[in-house]
């Protein structure tokens, strides 16, 4: 993988890591990732000066299938937020995408990683699996984590994520990256927004907009950013790699919310950390 390619994940993975803080210290995190998510469809709007809209009829599904996922995403992730600590949820929901990117581009997308490729994406799993791990002694407190409603949302996300990131390997090759992810969120905030309405939770919209209104437009502004980054990469290099690559803001987000959410913090993470890193490169 190039070495310019390397960066534009690395800094990917810095800004979602920020972004995920965020949400997690959000008064409802479904309110905040709705404002987000608007707050990016203003910011962003000039996007689409650049449209052609010349794309085949297939590349419209595309967007509605991605779009429609990412509400699911979105879902699941402030599920896990609310009933779970970030420093074990995210790495769970970010830590079990590789492998579902590597299956789901193995089947649809035919690509095939070298021998390397899958030992580097099987190591990180490893490293992801060591970083819930308070000490050896206690080897299966992972596992037993699964069993809580927490860690199965945060599964359920992974599995999101692997999804829309197979499928936007697809979409990128119509639409360029900005506009390929604007149009995606601007499909997930219509599909989220008749919920507020129908449950009459409009109030809890109202609240956290009080709250949290700099954070939500923050961070809409930066979780394009970094995710078009993404795309960039994808274009250049096997989806597999680069959904592996962007799990280094697992431990940069877990080591956030062990030293300053107050999660608590253990020696093992320091060599999770090194596992990712050492693979991702």
């Amino acid at each position: 993988m190039p070495l310019t390619t390397l960066a534009l994940l690395v800094c990917a993975a810095v800004i979602h890591c920020g972004a995920h803080v965020a949400m997690k210290r959000a008064t409802d995190k479904l309110a905040f990732a709705w404002w987000e998510l608007l707050a990016i469809i203003v910011l962003y709007s000039p996007v689409l000066l650049t449209a052609k809209w010349d794309w085949p009829p297939t590349v419209w599904l595309i967007l509605v299938a991605s779009g429609l996922i990412e509400v699911g995403y979105f879902y699941a992730t402030s599920r896990a937020y609310t009933l779970g600590d970030l420093s074990v949820t995210y790495p769970l929901a970010r830590g079990s995408a590789p492998l579902f990117i590597a299956l789901w581009a193995a089947i649809f997308l035919r690509e095939r990683p070298s021998a390397l490729g899958y030992v580097g994406i099987v190591t990180i799993a490893a490293g992801l699996f060591l970083v819930n791990l308070p000490s050896v002694a206690d080897i299966t407190r992972p596992l037993r984590a699964i069993a809580l409603p927490a860690s199965r949302w945060a599964l359920l996300a992974g599995l999101c994520t692997s999804a829309y990131t197979t499928i936007d390997k697809v979409g990128v090759r119509f639409i360029p990256p900005l506009l390929y992810i604007y149009l995606v969120l601007v499909v997930t905030w219509l599909a989220m927004t008749p919920g507020w309405w129908l449950t009459r939770r409009t109030n809890v919209l109202a609240t956290e907009w009080r709250i949290n209104k700099w954070s939500a437009m923050l961070t809409g502004l930066a979780v394009v950013g970094a995710y078009t980054l993404v795309l960039i990469a994808m274009q250049r290099s096997p989806v597999s790699y680069v959904g592996s690559i962007r799990e280094m803001s697992v431990v940069l987000t877990a080591w956030v919310g062990a030293t300053f959410l107050g999660e608590g913090r253990t020696g093992l993470r320091v060599t999770a950390s090194a596992l990712v890193a050492a693979e991702s490169c």
